[in-house]
């Protein structure tokens, strides 16, 4: 058979015209590939002379009266080219030939020591632009956390991953030219090929096409034109990457509807078929891509996964902690916002699942049906938050905080009401919000490089890269009611883009450096008096009842005089305190867009980065790219553990889940000298995901799934935990006395 190998090209390709000839003789007609006769099992064949001949033609249903449209005619061209492609390995032959007559231009003379960096093409001078595209372009990069390309793109490219990927080794060779054999079974071997982006199985005795062909992901173009084939495999719509699926001259009456998927596909071939004449008309009037979308909204639902099941762990504890009988669980979630869920992003995904009106019902249903304290929220916009979320959350007991990204600074009110956030929801029965704030990397950057003598300036990396994202954090500082411990749970959404890997350290950087301040500022805060009935009293417990939180005094209180019966004095027992903020239980979660293999996890778990690491790539970032000193690199003061790590020896197979990237971006981090893991909710059923093109669909609203952990408080061992009983009014907790709205 023949394997093609890429070769330079001339710019001339053919005429598309009506009136070109068939034959194809131009390079660029077949991708400028030359093929090497290679033996791949296959006996050498040589066709009789009638293969030099036009096929049997088949009978068409194309009416005659039917008028050309320009889509039409683009198939007729395909039609009439595929028809001339009869002989073994023609478009190879062919494709030889023309090379052999083709001026080989000169190879240009580079510097072989030269620096390249994968984020040469973000590098320029207009890559601060990329947060958001323009209203109505098509732009593949639209989405702050994109993994998937956009339809109507005009190559076939694919989007790039969240986070920095390895070079991959690659195969020499990308395309098989099997056409002309009259093979009648194709090897299970050739499925195996998984590299391949262009295979030719044209002109064969083919009556059937294998459920296995779904394992050629890679796979733009495809021509199974002039076989006996008459149904197709539904699995034939994992192949979301095809743009030119050819099926001329083959005995097919209906197209699965799984072949929906193909949201890229620009080209079906379907004449010399008894198709359909729906089908038929559609792509005669509208093109392939109206036919693609028509077979996607009219696809069936499949049959949903099975439930996610918990995972229970049997934590172990240091010797010098105890476990308390104080728990709590956390569910962190990408929603997708109604902005970013376009059918230019998501085109394999049915009009009627990607709809806001039908996502935000799955997404309140399934956020509700787990009951847990804390919902970690990401891409909630203003207007959702409150019109939506707060609304129907706040009767199952929630109350909630919201910070925008810092773009909404600048915008107006109508407009500020659709850029989204990061949002955190609590059970208000359970704790008290005591504080709020927001970090915007941008801007606490420059704060931070004021403070610090060892930034010398602002680097131009700096002002280029890293101030022009608007991506945030928030931050919640609470209070167990009945216990008085505290939490700091913080939310955060980090850049999309994997050529800024570099901005993803920073921000991640700058996050911790926040947090160790709000930490250390939390922890000096005076400790709670607990009675032995009524648990805490003070600040805490007098917002719980509707006061302002900064005297304790009840606003609902009675308006007579009669004194209240004296009770006894009852034992007092102090709230937890802290020796630092490094001790305080602390929940880092959110959508990191990295990787395990990150420079990002493996800060987060190590909590020093040098200054070298490679995803700095070549910027210059002053203190944390400064190798000239130890101070230089990343660092943080505590010891973080990612919650699925440690429950399951390993992080969840996805979180995202799209064509072009399947794999973990969000987590839950936690510290382990202050929290123990109980259980995290498990994975997405794999038999379901290896019949699913990608998120979102019918049964998961985002193309991010939530992630889950329960957690259990410890605290050091005290050795007298009991103060004796005292009927003196409670110490303030919070000096400062402030009421943190807790909407926004």
């Amino acid at each position: 058979m023949a394997i093609y190998f890429p070769v330079p090209v001339t710019p001339n390709g053919r005429h598309d015209g009506p009136g070109h000839h068939p034959q194809w003789t131009s390079p660029s007609a077949y991708n400028g590939l030359v093929t090497y006769q290679q033996s791949l099992g296959h006996p050498s064949y040589h066709s009789p002379s009638s293969h030099s001949q036009q096929p049997p033609h088949r009978p068409q249903s194309t009416a005659p009266q039917q008028p050309l449209t320009h889509h039409w005619q683009q198939q007729l061209i395909k039609y009439e080219a595929s028809r001339g492609a009869a002989q073994p390995h023609h478009r190879a032959r062919t494709s030889a030939f023309t090379l052999r007559n083709t001026t080989k231009s000169a190879i240009p003379i580079t510097n072989p020591n030269a620096h390249r960096t994968q984020g040469s093409i973000s590098d320029r001078t207009d890559a601060s632009s990329d947060e958001l595209p323009r209203e109505g372009t098509p732009s593949g990069t639209g989405h702050p956390s994109s993994t998937v390309g956009p339809v109507t793109s005009s190559s076939p490219t694919i989007a790039p991953r969240p986070t920095s990927s390895r070079p991959k080794e690659e195969s020499t060779w990308t395309t098989l030219d099997m056409g002309g054999m009259r093979l009648k079974n194709l090897s299970p071997s050739l499925f195996k090929l998984t590299y391949l982006t262009t295979l030719y199985i044209n002109h064969n005795n083919l009556t059937s096409i294998p459920a296995a062909i779904a394992q050629l992901r890679n796979l733009i173009h495809l021509d199974l034109s002039s076989n006996q084939i008459s149904s197709l495999p539904s699995e034939l719509g994992m192949l979301t990457s095809l743009r030119e699926l050819l099926l001329f001259d083959n005995m097919l009456e209906t197209l699965p509807p799984q072949l929906g998927t193909l949201h890229q596909l620009v080209m079906i071939g379907l004449e010399g078929n008894p198709i359909h004449q729906d089908y038929r008309k559609t792509l005669q009037e509208h093109g392939t891509q109206a036919l693609i979308a028509s077979l996607r909204d009219s696809c069936p639902v499949p049959p949903p996964p099975p439930e996610r099941l918990w995972k229970h762990v049997q934590p172990r504890y240091a010797p010098d902690l105890e476990p308390t009988s104080e728990t709590f669980t956390l569910l962190c979630y990408n929603i997708l916002c109604e902005r970013y869920a376009t059918s230019n992003m998501y085109g394999y995904t049915p009009s009627w699942a990607l709809a806001w009106d039908y996502r935000k019902e799955l997404i309140l249903t399934e956020v509700a049906n787990y009951e847990a304290d804390f919902l970690c929220l990401q891409e909630v916009d203003a207007a959702q938050y409150e019109e939506y979320f707060m609304r129907l959350l706040e009767p199952q007991g929630y109350d909630g905080i919201f910070s925008p990204k810092s773009r909404a600074r600048t915008m107006s009110e109508s407009q500020r009401r659709h850029v989204d956030g990061c949002a955190i929801f609590f059970k208000k029965d359970k704790y008290a919000l005591v504080e709020r704030q927001t970090i915007e990397f941008n801007s606490a950057t420059y704060h931070n490089r004021r403070e610090d003598s060892r930034f010398s300036g602002i680097s131009e990396d700096m002002y280029n890269r890293v101030f022009t994202k608007d991506n945030i954090a928030i931050i919640a500082l609470m209070e167990n009611r009945a216990t008085g411990s505290r939490l700091i749970v913080i939310n955060v959404h980090i850049h999309w883009d994997p050529e800024f890997r570099d901005v993803k350290l920073i921000q991640v950087a700058v996050m911790m450096e926040e947090l160790e301040k709000i930490g250390k500022r939390f922890a000096a805060l005076s400790p709670r008096l607990l009675d032995g009935q009524h648990g805490p009293t003070g600040a805490a417990n007098g917002r719980a009842n509707g006061t302002n939180g900064t005297n304790g005094v009840n606003g609902n209180h009675s308006a007579s005089s009669t004194p209240e019966p004296t009770e006894p004095a009852q034992p007092v027992r102090k709230a937890p305190s802290y020796e630092d903020g490094s001790r305080i239980p602390t929940i880092i979660c959110g959508d990191f867009n990295s990787i395990p293999q990150s420079g990002v996890y493996e800060f987060l778990v190590n909590g020093t980065l040098p200054p070298t690491h490679e995803d700095f790539m070549t910027h210059k970032y002053g203190k944390y790219t400064d190798d000239s000193s130890d101070k230089g690199g990343l660092r943080h003061n505590l010891s973080l553990k990612s919650a699925y790590n440690t429950a399951l020896g390993n992080e969840l197979p996805i979180t995202n889940y799209t064509p072009s990237f399947k794999g973990v971006i969000d987590y839950i981090w936690y510290t382990n000298l202050s929290l123990g893991v109980e259980a995290v909710l498990g994975e997405v059923d794999q038999a379901y995901l290896d019949k699913v093109v990608g998120f979102p669909n019918a049964h998961f609203p985002s193309d991010h799934v939530c992630i889950i952990s329960e957690f259990r408080v410890l605290k050091p061992k005290d050795k007298d935990p009991t103060v004796q009983g005292s009927t003196a009014r409670p110490i303030q907790a919070f000096a400062n006395g402030r009421n943190a709205q807790t909407r926004k």
